[in-house]
Formats: C-alpha cells, sequence, structure tokens
C-alpha cells in the first residue's frame, strides 16, 4: 500500500541538535554477510566523507531508540502505546466494535479504495495511539525525521578499524 497521507503543509517545525556520548559498547551492523574488504565478520556499518571512512549511527535506528523509549513512558503511565514494531503496530489491531472484525489497516484500505480518504483519516486519528501518529504506522508516514549521526573531529587511533 502507498503512503496515504502527506505533510505537505508545514505548520511548525522544530529542530532540537545535540550530541551523543557513547558510553556503552555500541555496533551497528551491515547485515548478516560482510562487505567484501572487510577484515571483521560483523563489520560496521560505515560512510565515506571527506576522503575518510567513518562510523555511521542512521536516524532511523535513532528514531527506533526514541520510539522505544516513549513506548515505555507512555505504558508505565497506562496509555495506549503499541510497539511500531512489525505486525504489532496499530494497523494490525482490531477496530473496537467494528461489524466485520477488521484490523484498523485493512478498514483504512477499504476506505481508500472507494475514495473515503477523510473517513479513513478520522478512523485512523481515532484509533490509532499517540506513536503512530507521531512516528508514523505502516502506510502512514511519520511525523518527525531524524537525521544520522556522525563522530565529531579525527576519530582517535584507538578507534580505527576497531569501531
Amino acid at each position: 500500500m502507498a503512503f496515504w497521507t502527506s505533510s505537505s503543509t508545514l505548520l511548525r517545525e522544530t529542530l532540537i541538535q545535540g550530541y551523543i556520548t557513547n558510553i556503552e559498547p555500541l555496533r551497528i551492523g551491515v547485515g548478516k554477510e560482510p562487505p567484501l574488504e572487510s577484515l571483521v565478520d560483523l563489520a560496521v556499518l560505515r560512510i565515506s566523507y571527506k576522503g575518510r571512512t567513518i562510523p555511521v549511527i542512521p536516524g532511523s535506528s535513532l528514531k527506533g531508540t526514541f520510539r522505544s523509549t516513549a513506548t515505555a513512558i507512555l505504558r508505565s503511565l497506562q496509555l495506549k502505546a503499541c510497539s511500531g514494531l512489525s505486525r504489532e503496530t496499530c494497523m494490525d489491531s482490531e477496530i473496537p466494535g467494528h461489524p466485520y472484525q477488521r484490523n484498523l489497516g485493512e478498514e483504512i484500505e477499504s476506505l481508500l479504495r472507494i475514495g473515503k480518504t477523510s473517513e479513513a483519516m478520522e478512523l485512523f486519528y481515532k484509533n490509532a495511539c499517540l506513536l503512530c501518529k507521531i512516528f508514523g504506522a505502516p502506510s502512514y508516514s511519520s511525523k518527525i525525521i531524524f537525521s544520522d549521526a556522525y563522530p565529531l573531529g579525527e576519530l582517535s587511533a584507538s578507534t580505527r578499524g576497531q569501531a
């Protein structure tokens, strides 16, 4: 299913910048198979930047960490919050009192097929948790964007090739 919402009208923008301090081991991998030029079995995700190869933390990994933390906070407050994981989003949950026992995603898709976009959006906002509305859900685009994170300055000699 294609994305069915548009965020073409920007009503408010907030930019938050910060620094990440790594206090525990961290590995953002490139999958199960190491790249051909890799000297290790579990390669770290890296990019080429100004003639150097540096490690990177993808924005999607940061977004997942923020969503996971927000899920724990909302649940601790006993508020509705799905995990956002595959097959565990609000789009996969049944709509309370729906006569055909459809899940939210199926009903939205049905409404979109017959051109009822406003009704689909209303149904989503009535039944989805706060986190799906902010971080996105299958076929519903996120309202926030996380950029990739890169190391500051030169990498120290002790971390080159070990990261």
